[in-house]
């Protein structure tokens, strides 16, 4: 969620000192000026103050922020910021209609700063669902990036990067935390198998890999 500018309005805290202490992970200097930035009405500066009220985990206050600026400006990398915050608050329901918001927008967005494809918005929302222990809503997730990796067939990490694609290895480490909570493991197997009737040997050999350690 980066590439974003600050603008040098707010008198708490400077562009350059906005854009450092996000750098420098230092959230909570941004976080005590966020009542004026709130005040000062700069589109930004509110991104950057939801930026790190999200990387303090402190999802309640990031999403309300986001939610303001993505109903403003109707972007899809706005409704992202509102699908993963709010996720992370467990508000299922508003990280489900942002996300469907996305795929109504993506198609005729014209490309911009920040933009994503769909293939790695779908994977962080799947990612947020797992880390608030929403595995059911997650599964179907890791559904549609399988076809998404399917159709490329070839699993190389530049080549799935370059795709718009999280490697396959980090995309298995959140699948795996999915189906550590599943009991249909007949479910599982045949994920397994249908994922690796439809990559290359490379892409087979991981899968294999990931599957035997959650027998394990």
């Amino acid at each position: 969620m980066g590439g974003f500018f600050f603008s040098d309005i707010c008198t708490m805290i400077t562009k350059e000192e906005l854009q450092n202490y996000l750098k420098e992970n230092q959230h909570d200097k941004i976080v005590a000026g966020a009542d004026e930035i709130l005040q000062e009405g700069d589109d930004d500066l509110k991104h950057g103050l939801g930026l790190a009220y999200f990387h303090q985990k402190k999802f309640a206050d990031a999403t309300p922020v986001f939610l303001q600026l993505a109903e403003k400006h109707n972007r899809s990398i706005s409704w992202f910021n509102v699908c993963t915050a709010a996720a992370g608050e467990r508000n299922f329901q508003l990280a489900d209609e942002a996300y469907k918001k996305i795929q109504a927008i993506l198609p005729y967005e014209k490309h911009h700063a920040g933009m994503m494809p769909l293939s790695m918005i779908t994977f962080y929302y799947m990612h947020a669902l797992t880390e608030a222990e929403n595995y059911a809503a997650a599964f179907p997730l890791a559904e549609k990036i399988k076809n998404f990796y399917k159709a490329l067939f070839i699993t190389g990490n530049h080549y799935v990067v370059t795709r718009g694609l999280p490697l396959l290895q980090q995309f298995l480490e959140t699948v795996n935390r999915i189906f550590e909570h599943m009991d249909d493991k007949e479910k599982i197997k045949n994920w397994f198998a249908d994922f690796r009737s439809g990559v290359d040997e490379e892409g087979k050999e991981k899968l294999e890999a990931a599957e035997k350690s959650i027998s394990s």
